[in-house]
């Protein structure tokens, strides 16, 4: 190994060592409430070497965002190798996005919290610029399933393929959203339990996608 191949190994290792760090930070003690003198404190690094490695407070959520989005976009990929109809396949992706957000919840908050600015940020930020790549490889997979269940018959032949993938993705988005803000209110005000409610989702995609 080179010295300068070296030099980048170490590098990247002390910038996952401080994204570590952040996240438990920023999981327990929120994004407000964290300072970039709380994570040289956690890290036993200066705050100028912190600033060699991020710009800001933000970068550094922007690009815990990235760990999150990879994440998702590898369990959607899992679920698209699923085998059966194109239908089948939509309903799995679903229900992979779904297991990350209840796996995940920190990583779902992150990438519900950056979802604007990481629109805003996309011609100056590298990180913003991977977070919207990766979500974007997530949404073909969903692009291709209904693609696929068009062609095998299992999917109405007229739903316009990219408004039916972006109206699922919105309606699985904002469905997680209130569930996660609203769920205990939901069980006691509704007597409708979360998984109720999720699996109800599905029953609705399902016939919305039936031929």
């Amino acid at each position: 190994m080179g010295v300068a191949e070296r030099k980048q190994r170490e590098k990247e290792k002390r910038r996952n060592e401080i994204l570590d760090a952040a996240e438990d930070l920023f999981f327990s003690q929120g994004l407000q409430q964290t300072t970039m003198d709380d994570l040289a404190t956690r890290t036993e690094l200066s705050k100028g070497t912190l600033y060699l490695y991020f710009r800001s407070k933000d970068e550094v959520y922007l690009a815990i965002n990235v760990r999150a989005k990879r994440l998702m976009r590898d369990q959607m990929e899992k679920a698209a190798r699923v085998k059966g109809t194109g239908r089948e396949q939509v309903l799995a992706l679903g229900r992979a996005y779904l297991g990350f957000s209840l796996e995940y919840p920190d990583y779902a908050q992150v990438m519900q919290n950056c979802m604007m600015s990481e629109g805003e940020l996309l011609e100056e930020n590298t990180y913003a610029r991977e977070a919207h790549e990766q979500g974007e490889r997530a949404l073909m997979f969903l692009f291709d399933a209904l693609k696929q269940g068009q062609s095998d018959g299992s999917i109405k032949s007229e739903l316009d393929v990219l408004k039916t993938g972006l109206l699922l993705w919105a309606q699985m988005t904002g469905a997680l959203q209130v569930l996660a803000a609203k769920g205990s209110y939901l069980s006691t005000g509704f007597q409708i339990t979360e998984q109720e409610l999720t699996e109800y989702i599905f029953l609705l995609i399902e016939v919305l996608l039936r031929p």
